[in-house]
């Protein structure tokens, strides 16, 4: 992690988690789109991405937990991953890192302390056999999800997650307030080249 730490990673958090989990839920979604356009994706976002619909099975994790918003993000994640490596969990390019927003569907929460509730972990082969000092076991959400790609720099990690929310909007899709992103384990790359995986559970 020499060419991109942990404490870079979280500084360009700060810069684009604004937008990370303000989205909340769709309380009023407009008509589907045409099938055409839903494949295509389209969105009003400031770049472009491929919005997929998949449906995941749940992924085991160990997590640490607290609460976070838009102000403090960035030295959370700090703080909730130093204590995860501390006891032998993830680091050094082992595992894919997860954030869990917990963004409650109409919830302002995300812009104001002490925030929404996060979970920050490692991806295990297996669940986690026993919790222990504020380790606790955890998966990635199952079910329907939209799913986008981002590959780039940290800091526009925001325009990721404005393109799933708006081709929810778009194509009536409702959010159920939880989206979570993977970070590549390698990050060793340029900033250029770093890959997000960003996904939005549906009702």
């Amino acid at each position: 992690m020499s060419h991109c730490p942990l404490r870079l990673l979280v500084h360009a958090l700060l810069l684009a988690c604004a937008g990370c989990a303000s989205g909340g839920a769709v309380s009023a979604p407009q008509a589907p789109a045409p099938e055409g356009a839903a494949a295509t994706a389209a969105t009003a976002a400031p770049r472009s991405y491929e919005v997929r619909l998949e449906t995941l099975v749940a992924l085991p994790l160990a997590v640490a937990r607290d609460r976070a918003w838009a102000g403090n993000i960035g030295p959370q994640i700090l703080s909730l991953t130093s204590r995860l490596e501390r006891l032998g969990f993830g680091g050094r390019g082992r595992d894919a890192s997860v954030v869990i927003y917990f963004d409650g569907a109409g919830s302002d929460q995300w812009t104001r302390a002490p925030g929404i509730p996060i979970e920050v972990g490692f991806q295990l082969q297996e669940p986690l056999a026993q919790e222990h000092d504020g380790v606790f076991r955890s998966q990635t959400p199952s079910g329907t999800v939209a799913h986008t790609t981002h590959v780039g720099p940290y800091h526009q990690l925001g325009d990721a997650h404005a393109a799933i929310r708006d081709w929810c909007r778009q194509n009536g899709k409702r959010f159920t307030g939880v989206s979570w992103e993977v970070y590549d384990s390698d990050r060793s790359r340029a900033p250029e080249g770093l890959r997000t995986d960003v996904y939005y559970a549906l009702e």
